[in-house]
């Protein structure tokens, strides 16, 4: 019996897409040249935020001007979306059979995958002459536009633990990506003007200032020139640190987004100072979680959301040992939050090339599995909302979405 089996078996009630995604995100694909293959026509790595695989193996022969001829994604038959992680030592591979690929684990066929044709939009140019795949990427449905490719923390010592914004920023250059620290209003509007013909979803995210006020004025340039542009995104996502509440209103005032997240990353104070020192230093966990409060006064209890980088709290030698005290603990925050109106989701941990965590190993997938299957479970016991500003199609590097879609009575996605 395999291991994939093995975690079948032990969870019959969640389904088999779901099992194997968190398992695939946990283990990753073996770099084989059939992705570079396929690499060439379906939606690449573009680089833009962070670099997902676990280890850095892309040379310049493997980029064009806007992105790595690697896919960024894969899907199954049921419709589950993956993000695609390379490993070199992951047991599981991608094979063309008949026509079709297929997922194998070792010689054993697995499941179809299916590979999307990049999107239109990659190939087109701003009048400025930028590459539009460098001003925004597509997961599944949804574009997202990094404001600022930097980090700050990063310059004074103080970067999250798990992150490698800065140093897949800077790699990218290295490879010949065209990637400049800001996008320009005119280049966001232009480029979005034509993303949103293949798009639902629109994410603007990026770096942490260590002045959180000038952090909050970038968004409020680029939702302006949103509305000024004549833009409503219904399913509009701000992922910022988190705000003060003036800002925050200020953000809402717009009238442009209706959902907002302030990713508070891990949930245990002691921490806070090992895996986000530069938000514990220059934010604190108190004031990060009385952000998240007062924004459900202003956005409206369930357009709320915080992210954890789920499986950080059992880095050692600080963090837990053992996997239901680590699911238990992250859990009692997630019920926390949800308490209060905060919809929690999370992002399965990847070790990525450039981040202080690059050579620790993320916990077992059967962390993932029960952490997702108690969160999904959270969400009905208090009724709170899914957002629409996510879904399982563009949340390729987390279970919560799917959870939702898959199994059993769903919770509710909360209405336009």
């Amino acid at each position: 019996m395999n291991h994939l089996e093995e975690l079948l078996n032990k969870f019959p009630e969640i389904p088999r897409s779901i099992v194997l995604k968190a398992d695939l995100i946990r283990k990753g694909i073996k770099h084989t040249p059939i992705l570079k293959e396929i690499g060439t026509w379906s939606r690449p790595q573009s680089h833009a935020v962070f670099e997902f695989d676990h280890e850095d193996l892309h040379t310049k022969d493997d980029t064009t001007e806007g992105w790595v001829n690697i896919p960024c994604e894969y899907v199954f038959p049921d419709g589950t979306n993956t993000g695609l992680i390379v490993d070199t030592t992951s047991p599981y591979e991608i094979r063309a059979e008949d026509g079709k690929y297929m997922l194998y684990l070792g010689e054993n066929p697995i499941e179809e995958v299916i590979f999307r044709s990049r999107p239109r939009w990659y190939t087109k140019r701003t009048s400025h002459g930028r590459l539009m795949s460098t001003v925004g990427y597509q997961l599944g449905d949804c574009i997202t536009v990094i404001c600022v490719n930097h980090c700050e923390y990063f310059d004074t010592g103080d970067a999250c633990a798990f992150c490698c914004l800065n140093p897949t920023a800077d790699r990218s250059r290295d490879l010949g990506i065209d990637r400049t620290i800001a996008r320009t209003v005119d280049d966001f509007i232009e480029t979005y003007a034509e993303a949103c013909k293949e798009t639902c979803h629109l994410t603007l995210s990026g770096g942490g200032f260590i002045n959180r006020k000038k952090e909050a004025d970038v968004y409020i340039r680029m939702l302006t020139a949103l509305r000024d542009a004549g833009y409503r995104p219904d399913e509009l996502m701000l992922s910022p640190q988190a705000l003060e509440e003036e800002d925050t209103r200020r953000l809402y005032d717009l009238g442009v987004a209706r959902y907002i997240c302030f990713p508070i990353e891990i949930w245990q104070e002691d921490m806070w100072p090992i895996i986000v020192p530069g938000k514990s230093k220059f934010v604190g966990r108190d004031r990060w979680i009385n952000c998240l409060i007062k924004a459900v006064e202003i956005f409206g209890r369930g357009n709320v959301m915080t992210n954890f980088v789920a499986g950080c709290e059992m880095v050692p030698p600080h963090g837990f040992n053992d996997v239901d005290e680590a699911v238990k603990s992250t859990l009692d925050g997630f019920e926390w939050l949800v308490q209060r109106g905060i919809t929690p989701h999370f992002s399965c941990w990847s070790n990525g090339p450039g981040s202080k965590l690059a050579n620790v190993e993320p916990p077992p997938t059967e962390y993932y599995l029960k952490l997702g299957s108690a969160h999904r479970k959270l969400l009905i016991k208090y009724d709170l909302p899914m957002p629409k500003a996510r879904c399982h199609d563009c949340a390729v590097t987390g279970t919560c979405w799917d959870f939702q879609r898959l199994v059993g009575e769903p919770a509710r996605t909360a209405k336009a």
